[in-house]
């Protein structure tokens, strides 16, 4: 008897902010729209605890197939006050990584849910690097 294999579970790792978390989000609907069998999980860099936008953004999707996680906030208070966003960001992804790459572990040991595609941010380059 083959194998049966498990639904493309996908993993999508935004940026931190809502300008980059909302085209991914309607992309993610699309898919599932599209692909009635495909799963998602979302893992959110943060730089603080999520806004109320994030959180419903991310509860518009459909808890049967999708799912969201914040992963802990990162501090970037070592940076000189008029940084800018884009350094912000890009601390804010790589000091996230060994967290990011815990919760990927933890989905890859669940058979249903192990990452098929993970689908980082233009701004996220550092989720997609090996480990």
């Amino acid at each position: 008897m083959a194998k049966q294999e498990c639904p493309p579970h996908i993993v999508i790792v935004p940026t931190p902010g809502m300008g980059h978390l909302i085209p991914l989000v309607q992309l993610a609907t699309r898919t599932l729209d599209s692909f009635p069998s495909f799963t998602v999980s979302f893992l959110v860099p943060t730089m603080a605890p999520p806004s109320k936008a994030q959180v419903a953004t991310l509860a518009a999707l459909p808890s049967d197939r999708a799912d969201s996680s914040f992963l802990p906030p990162v501090s970037t208070e070592d940076l000189p006050p008029d940084a800018k966003i884009e350094t912000r960001i890009a601390l804010t992804l790589a000091r996230s990584l060994p967290a990011l790459r815990s919760r990927l572990a933890d989905l890859a040991r669940d058979p249903t849910r192990r990452p098929s595609p993970l689908a980082a941010d233009l701004f996220a380059p550092h989720a997609l690097a090996p480990s």
